[in-house]
């Protein structure tokens, strides 16, 4: 019972971090297209 725990309480952690990374490389993505538009925007004037 208490290895089933710590697989569970391992899996859960595991899948926490996962979904941190995706999140992080989300807003890393977004910030890049908005730099960009931003660059875009400046070349043109």
């Amino acid at each position: 019972m208490i290895a089933l725990y710590f697989v569970v309480k391992w899996a859960v952690k595991n899948g926490m971090l996962e979904a941190c990374k995706e999140i992080e490389k989300k807003k890393a993505q977004e910030a890049l297209k908005a730099d960009k538009t931003i660059i875009d925007l400046e070349q043109k004037k």
